[in-house]
């Protein structure tokens, strides 16, 4: 570690009370491999798995989680950005940066520090040390598709690319990241690992990342009986809508192509006011997916109603998805 950032972490350390028994500081491995320590304050203690990031990347951070379930890992870097601060919180992952910035949860202690600025200029990483993000708004609409339809690892590429909306080449770099991140094996044909892990990996980074990327418009009205402005023109429902029967919903959420101006005149919606209903783009193409073009559906895939749950943070609808992720698991086992 360089000893400006060390120096720095300590610091931070310091002011927030939290002291850490293990190696020292400086001699924690660039490469990331987690240290067993035990982490303090005042009279509270726990025992945590501790790492090293010059680029405090969650791709990264979910890879050196994975099968540290045992105790809560807490990474250390010179700078976490907001997006993937949020992500990190959401997927239980701990962290302090050289700026102050800090998430640490044990026993009755709770430090969330939040939209501190760098006290160094540059790291001396630079941007050549930077991990590529696995889960990107762009990669992140691959990842849906290999969850959703795990068979596609083995679609030709231009097949994955066209389920995903996206480009050839982009398709090609998320599967060489799946692949290096753990989450694809690669032999006499291609197989997802570890997809529970993955699942909840972009999950996490879906409210910060993909999501904002797919809004169109928010209105006010009623959520029951929504027509299409065209025959058409399909609307999917997702959220809590897509999940009635475990839930009283109070939202809408909906996915179409494209909004068509005539969709909130028909259906009596309105722009001022509180939204609760909420039209997003519908990014992929079920066309080209492995259950083909003859399956129609109401609904967005289960994998996004449960992206969209858990996004909401509202503990009803969180327990909805739970539900809803235990039934999609029980089927797939079928």
């Amino acid at each position: 570690m360089d000893r400006d950032v060390v120096r720095l972490i300590e610091q931070q350390l310091t002011a927030t009370g939290i002291q850490i028994d293990g190696p020292p500081l400086g001699e924690l491995p660039d490469s990331g491999q987690p240290q067993p320590v035990e982490v303090r304050r005042s009279a509270e203690r726990s025992p945590y798995w501790l790492t090293y990031q010059p680029v405090m990347s969650f791709t990264d951070a979910g890879q050196l989680a994975r099968g540290k379930e045992d105790r809560p890992l807490l990474v250390l870097g010179e700078r976490i950005s907001e997006r993937s601060a949020a992500a990190f919180r959401k997927a239980g992952i701990q962290y302090l940066d050289a700026a102050g910035n800090a998430y640490l949860a044990f026993g009755t202690v709770l430090v969330d520090i939040r939209g501190r600025r760098p006290q160094i200029a540059r790291s001396k990483h630079g941007r050549s040390g930077r991990s590529a993000n696995l889960f990107s708004s762009r990669r992140a609409r691959v990842v849906f598709a290999v969850i959703t339809w795990p068979d596609l690892v083995n679609a030709s590429i231009r097949k994955l690319a066209a389920v995903a909306g996206v480009s050839p080449g982009l398709a090609h770099e998320a599967l060489v990241l799946l692949e290096q991140n753990g989450y694809l094996s690669i032999g006499s044909s291609r197989e997802l690992r570890d997809s529970d892990a993955l699942l909840d990996h972009w999950v996490a980074s879906y409210p910060s990342g993909l999501a904002p990327t797919l809004r169109l418009a928010e209105f006010a009205g009623e959520i029951e009986g929504v027509q299409p402005a065209r025959p058409d023109q399909p609307i999917l429902v997702s959220g809590e809508v897509a999940v009635a029967h475990a839930v009283r919903p109070t939202s809408l959420t909906i996915y179409v192509d494209e909004l068509d101006p005539m969709l909130p005149i028909v259906n009596h919606w309105r722009s001022d006011g509180p939204p609760n209903i909420m039209v997003r783009r519908k990014f992929w193409q079920e066309s080209f997916a492995p259950d083909g073009p003859s399956v129609r559906r109401s609904k967005v895939p289960w994998t996004l109603i449960y992206a969209d749950l858990m996004a909401s943070g509202e503990p009803r609808q969180r327990a909805a998805a739970h539900e809803l992720r235990q039934d999609s698991a029980a089927l797939r086992e079928k």
